[in-house]
């Protein structure tokens, strides 16, 4: 590995480390810079585009997103919000962020995404203590503190509890978190190195314990999203199921552990008041399956469509739909457009440049399925098991919110890296063989 290789990889841990801990920067350590830290990972992306320009070069998807993020500048000047900051910051995402993603195919491997997960999972231990304290003291305490130090980061949950956003500025990030983890989680289990390591069950209590504390349930279902993705994987790749199996024994033992502890019970009555009121109130008589129709379909991807024919041809500007747009251009954080994923890019970028965006994204995305699936078939089941948090937010995330688009990134990015073997790296015009070397995501 070459000079510029090394350090485009000490580039991308740090960009992993200031996703889970800039929160923890703006908040406690350096409160007066919590509005420059914002963007602390530009910076980053920046010379580790720089340095790996020779690798984007030879992946086909990244030039789709940085031409939508070009073309958009000088729309948005010229027939949107006229803003040159607000659409520099939006289209940031997809000129500085979306690249850096496949940059982490082509200098990791899948010994390298062990590392992370080992990182990521010894990392969950601490923050789901650190979720515990802030879930049972005040919402004025120290650690319950809002960016720059003032207010608080908490959100109301229920049961007299509120939810907590452990290092993060706020809830998404730390759901966000624990949704990469258990899918990190999940694949050390069923495709990680062996012998386990004895720490990966107390991680993985860490894991069970933060889902009532975060009272979220969308951390449930994502929870839910990589089980199924489990399923999945066994049924392409059968053999699985002889590690798949115990692991699934001892983990229900450490559940019912868990489950007995006061911790556990307290948290889960003020979960179970969320998830009933929620459901109530989201699903009516159809309970879950009207949640998933209302929150999901009707929400988060018909409702993008509702304002559509009021979309200016060119979009409204690129950056209009972040937080940080609404409040370059009216003094207040507010969501100008939408605040889904799907809306906000068609009002920002209009019928035609919006949707080609999103359809680039969707068949990226079912590109990454598909050949998750291809290295689960040939042996290599990690990919799928990331991939049920990559896909996801491939297909739909919302990349206005810094956090969100932070963890789209390493999401991506390790599920790219995944289908790396270390020999890849060596000779990377390698083709494409039948088997678990290397199957890239655009074969």
């Amino acid at each position: 590995m070459n000079r510029k290789d090394i350090q485009i990889r000490r580039l991308l841990w740090l960009y992993f480390f200031l996703v889970i801990f800039e929160g923890a920067l703006r908040k406690w350590l350096l409160p007066g810079l919590a509005q420059p830290l914002l963007v602390a990972r530009d910076p980053v992306c920046i010379i580790a585009i720089l340095l790996g320009f020779h690798h984007l070069q030879k992946q086909p998807w990244v030039f789709g997103f940085v031409g939508v993020g070009a073309l958009a500048i000088p729309l948005a000047i010229a027939f949107g919000h006229g803003n040159l900051p607000v659409a520099f910051f939006g289209a940031r995402i997809l000129l500085l962020h979306f690249p850096v993603l496949f940059l982490f195919g082509a200098v990791f491997d899948r010994a390298d995404v062990w590392k992370f997960a080992k990182v990521t999972l010894l990392i969950a231990i601490p923050m789901t203590v650190l979720l515990a304290f802030q879930f049972y003291l005040p919402s004025t305490h120290i650690v319950n503190v809002g960016v720059g130090g003032e207010g608080t980061s908490i959100f109301s949950g229920a049961a007299g509890r509120h939810r907590a956003s452990g290092t993060f500025s706020f809830t998404n990030g730390l759901t966000s978190f624990y949704a990469l983890s258990g899918a990190l989680f999940v694949g050390w289990l069923i495709a990680g190195p062996r012998p386990s390591p004895k720490w990966i069950w107390v991680s993985g209590a860490s894991l069970i314990a933060a889902l009532p504390l975060t009272i979220s349930r969308t951390l449930a279902f994502y929870y839910a999203i990589t089980g199924l993705f489990a399923l999945i994987s066994t049924g392409v790749s059968p053999k699985l199921l002889k590690r798949m199996i115990p692991a699934a024994i001892v983990l229900a033992i450490v559940v019912a552990g868990i489950s007995q502890t006061s911790l556990f019970q307290n948290s889960l009555e003020a979960f179970s008041a969320r998830w009933e009121s929620a459901t109530r109130i989201e699903g009516g008589d159809d309970g879950l399956i009207g949640v998933i129709e209302n929150r999901v379909i009707d929400y988060g991807l018909l409702s993008a469509f509702q304002n559509f024919d009021e979309y200016p041809i060119t979009g409204m500007g690129i950056g209009l739909g972040t937080n940080v747009g609404a409040k370059l251009m009216t003094g207040e954080r507010t969501f100008l457009i939408a605040e889904g994923g799907w809306g906000a890019i068609l009002g920002e970028l209009g019928p035609f440049l919006g949707l080609f965006l999103l359809g680039y994204r969707i068949v990226f995305a079912c590109a990454l399925g598909i050949a998750g699936l291809q290295a689960t078939r040939y042996g290599n089941a990690l990919p799928l098991l990331l991939g049920s948090v990559a896909i996801q937010a491939m297909f739909m995330g919302n990349t206005s919110q810094p956090t969100d688009l932070g963890f789209l990134v390493l999401s991506c990015g390790l599920m790219l890296a995944a289908f790396n073997d270390s020999e890849d790296l060596e000779n990377p015009e390698t083709e494409a063989l039948p088997s678990s070397k290397k199957i890239p995501p655009y074969a």
